[in-house]
């Protein structure tokens, strides 16, 4: 626990406001007696609260036959269980103790949170005056301590089956004992979630709450107007998609992480300017041309410094100023992948990053609103705002049966993501598979964004919206639809002897890929087992069905060196954005139903309808030692289905 958490202490009078009343302390009386006299313990609580020896409307008990039965004024017992939660795992803490007495406007009480070790040294209390005070136990009842004490152990132990209460020192969704909070926006409760004030200073968020949600909200959307929205809307989805990181799982491979690059430059408003106007959460201020490096990174460093760095933010945006630091790029998109890091990054660099799952966005060639730039630099805490409301109006969701805990939450927003997905899908359209996934999350970003002014009846509905809110959406949709658009930058078909041309003409792309394979690959492939002996083989067969085969992504690039002119001179950055290209191209033609040679990567039913992009991945390690191992990406097609195929072509 961090040394600058304080546990929790109050003092009160019971109320009507109070989190328990005076039957909740008879009942905890009751209790108590009734243990002390089921295990033969001279102890009672009177009915004002003072513990005394024995039962004194007992001629023969120890009250009535001691001069002096008083042993302590207060009355004290364990009332919830505490818990610390750092972000990955709660651990326990400690216990909630309550102390009560009657006093002349009332019970009054005293509240602490006890750490566990101090709890296990509970018979050190009476000692410790400077801790508790020396009028909280008194002198008298020192000797019957253990006895008392073992019946608090007892109610302590029965506290498990109760709603407890968690500390937190991590940012982001956290689970409190009876709600979820995201911090340090939700304010703490007292009875539920608490973190300490550092934590709230060092992660600066301070929405301007006297604007209502549909204030905040249009303020918010009003960012879409700096710039062209292939720009704006992206990154303001993005963000709002970033608060949710944890909850989604990102890390599987049928849901696998992206990025966003801004490249580009331009003079009125550069990379910077716009990633602190938009994706910025902490310590939003007026200068918007420099990176906070308090939160963010703006200098080398190695990938270790990275995860660390990145570890602290929580269900945010990690901002990445890469320019001129080429290697710090890589460790980035490195860092990105490790299932511990909830959240999302942002890179600013000068070049696009041409690599699967990174979401280029250019900013050269687009005019700025100064206008509406100064409007939001001046007004800095007005996404802070809109957070503060779709955070809150989220918090509803995990209060809803349907989505009560975090799996049925992640169920749920798997279940917007195949929504969102089936609305940016074009049948007859081809589409590149990476953007389809990157901007179908986007969409789940802007409505989590939109939150606020869907209509709430309809909030766990999949396709319905209120009026304004779906006009918001269509236009997402709209927009977003025409990003995922395959553009043919490579044609596979180039300038061929005039005898060749007319019939590779009328080829389409998908067919030639399939002939060019087949010339590629040897008649007889390397069983599974056997692979590793060829270390340098493109293919190898199943290991249960032989007509099915692995194949090496590399092939891609051979076709392409043997089909395109000039392809080896590319370069190497235009090479890997052309293969990119074209194997989503042809991912897409015989992945289809109308094809379907190339297979999902199992046989699970699941993976029926998953497409083959996010799914490819496999190690090709054989029985190599572990030192020499290799990897690659590949990819599992019906060869045979294939062939008939082709055949069923020429007919």
């Amino acid at each position: 626990m961090s040394k600058s958490m304080k546990l929790y202490t109050d003092s009160f009078h019971i109320s009507s406001d109070s989190f328990f009343d005076i039957q909740d302390i008879e009942k905890m009386r009751a209790t108590f007696n009734q243990a002390f006299e089921d295990n033969n313990i001279d102890i009672f609580v009177d009915d004002d609260f003072t513990v005394i020896y024995g039962d004194p409307y007992d001629d023969l008990s120890a009250s009535a036959l001691n001069a002096d039965p008083f042993l302590n004024k207060y009355f004290f017992f364990p009332i919830d269980k505490l818990y610390l939660d750092d972000g990955s795992n709660k651990r326990d803490l400690g216990i909630r103790m309550c102390f009560v007495k009657e006093g002349r406007r009332g019970i009054k009480c005293h509240v602490f949170d006890i750490a566990s070790e101090q709890y296990e040294k509970v018979g050190s209390w009476s000692k410790a005056q400077e801790f508790f005070g020396d009028k909280l136990i008194s002198d008298n009842i020192r000797k019957m301590y253990p006895s008392y004490i073992s019946v608090c152990n007892k109610i302590s132990g029965q506290l498990e089956k109760r709603p407890h209460i968690v500390y937190t020192n991590q940012s982001g969704w956290v689970e409190g004992g009876r709600d979820w909070f995201y911090v340090p926006v939700s304010p703490s409760d007292e009875c539920d979630l608490l973190y300490s004030k550092s934590l709230n200073s060092k992660y600066k968020m301070n929405p301007t709450r006297h604007l209502t949600h549909q204030e905040a909200f249009q303020k918010t959307w009003s960012m879409l107007d700096i710039t062209d929205k292939r720009i704006t809307l992206p990154l303001l989805s993005y963000t709002f998609l970033s608060l949710i990181t944890s909850l989604m799982n990102y890390s599987s491979d049928e849901f696998p992480k992206f990025m966003i690059c801004l490249s580009g430059n331009n003079k009125s408003l550069d990379r910077q300017g716009f990633a602190n106007l938009f994706c910025n959460l902490y310590e939003r201020k007026m200068n918007i041309f420099s990176l906070n490096s308090k939160y963010h990174i703006n200098s080398d460093m190695d990938r270790k410094m990275i995860e660390k760095k990145s570890a602290k933010i929580r269900d945010g945006i990690l901002i990445i100023n890469t320019d001129t630091r080429p290697k710090l790029i890589e460790r980035s998109l490195r860092s990105m992948q490790d299932s511990a890091v909830e959240n999302l990054q942002l890179i600013l660099n000068e070049k696009r990053l041409d690599k699967e799952f990174v979401l280029n966005l250019d900013i050269s060639d687009v005019e700025i609103s100064s206008v509406h730039v100064e409007q939001q630099r001046q007004n800095s805490d007005i996404l802070s705002s809109a957070i503060f409301h779709a955070t809150g109006f989220f918090r509803r969701i995990f209060q809803h049966e349907e989505t009560s805990n975090k799996k049925k939450v992640e169920k749920y927003l798997r279940k917007r993501y195949k929504h969102f997905r089936k609305l940016i899908e074009k049948d007859d359209i081809p589409q590149e598979e990476d953007k389809l996934h990157m901007y179908s999350c986007l969409l789940i970003g802007l409505d989590f964004l939109l939150n606020p002014v869907k209509n709430e009846l309809l909030v766990f509905n999949h396709e319905v919206y209120n009026e304004e809110a779906q006009a918001y959406v269509d236009e997402a949709v709209q927009l977003f639809q025409q990003e995922c658009i395959t553009k043919n930058a490579v044609s596979v078909v180039e300038q061929q002897p005039a005898d060749e041309k007319n019939s590779e003409a009328m080829k389409e792309e998908h067919i030639i890929f399939l002939e060019k394979l087949f010339e590629l690959l040897p008649v007889e492939l390397p069983s599974y087992e056997n692979k590793s002996d060829s270390p340098d083989i493109n293919a190898w067969m199943d290991k249960k069905v032989e007509s099915i085969i692995w194949i090496n992504n590399s092939v891609f690039r051979m076709i392409l060196l043997s089909t395109v002119n000039g392809f080896q001179e590319l370069h190497e950055d235009e090479q890997k954005s052309a293969i990119i290209k074209y194997k989503t191209s042809i991912y897409n033609k015989l992945r289809s139903k109308e094809i379907s040679v190339i297979l999902p990567k199992n046989d699970d039913p699941k993976n029926s309808t998953v497409k083959i992009g996010t799914t490819e991945k496999d190690d090709y390690t054989g029985n190599r030692a572990a030192g020499t191992r290799k990897s690659c990406v590949v990819f599992r097609m019906d060869r045979r289905k294939a062939e008939e195929y082709l055949s069923s072509l020429k007919n």
